[in-house]
């Protein structure tokens, strides 16, 4: 059997979904609705579905609200050989949706992973953040202080007007 599931918020635009719903030939009383939080319809339509079923839904963002419970969602429907037709998602179309789904999450935390690690290497050897105070800014401060304007102290130095404003107001002057 086929069936759909959206949630109808305020501002989405469901023209691709309708347009599936009517070439799988879903009837209304096959599309389950929810406007709120708690997916009670979509409730109802995880105990109803059967094995081998067809599930349109607008976006699997719509199913959970986290990871943890997503995957497992997709689990249950897996385990049902449910085939899925994601309107947004169209990577997770098909029957091998799980698969495809928990490569991209593994894809995602492997990224974190490494960006988070190489985040933290910087960090430690004090690549992160501004700069500390150059030579050519203590420079551009001197050359102020002994009366030269901001922008030929900066020009001097190949730094720009800002960083001479910044360290000038940093050293209170």
């Amino acid at each position: 059997m086929e069936y759909g599931y959206f949630t109808d918020r305020v501002g989405r635009s469901h023209t691709e979904l309708f347009r599936a719903l009517k070439d799988f030939l879903i009837d209304e009383d096959s599309v389950y609705v929810d406007d709120e939080i708690e997916r009670v319809e979509f409730k109802k339509l995880l105990a109803k579905l059967q094995d081998d079923d067809l599930l349109v839904v607008q976006t699997v963002v719509e199913l959970a609200d986290s990871i943890e419970e997503l995957e497992g969602i997709i689990e249950q429907l897996q385990e049902k050989n449910i085939t899925i037709y994601s309107c947004e998602e169209h990577f997770l179309t098909g029957d091998d949706f799980a698969r495809h789904f928990k490569e991209s999450i593994n894809l995602i935390c492997r990224y974190r992973t490494q960006k988070s690690s190489a985040y933290i290497a910087a960090h430690d050897e004090g690549r992160v953040g501004r700069p500390k105070k150059s030579k050519a800014v203590a420079s551009a401060i001197q050359m102020h202080k002994d009366g030269y304007s901001v922008e030929m102290s900066a020009l001097a130095n190949k730094i720009s007007r800002s960083t001479v404003y910044r360290a000038l107001r940093e050293e209170g002057g």
